[in-house]
């Protein structure tokens, strides 16, 4: 028996991001009485969630800096919506 978790939301510009899990549950779990999601399933689910929301998070703030080429310190750089 195979599970595919699709994990989606919208970005800060619109865009629809995605992501899938797949968990693989065989036969023989079933018939050995393993009910349900494991823990292990749980924590994939979960760390590919984390993993989506980070990529996310980071391509935002990516386009929303900038590097001033005169001094050394980052200035924010104002998203037009």
């Amino acid at each position: 028996m195979e599970w595919m978790v699709t994990i989606e939301g919208p970005d800060e510009f619109g865009n629809v991001q995605r992501a899938q899990v797949q968990i693989d549950k065989g036969f023989e779990r079933l018939a050995s009485g393993e009910i349900g999601l494991s823990i292990d399933a749980g924590k994939g689910i979960m760390s590919s969630l984390q993993a989506f929301a980070v990529k996310q998070e980071l391509a935002t703030y990516a386009l929303a800096r900038r590097v001033c080429l005169r001094a050394t310190k980052v200035a924010a750089k104002r998203v037009r919506q």
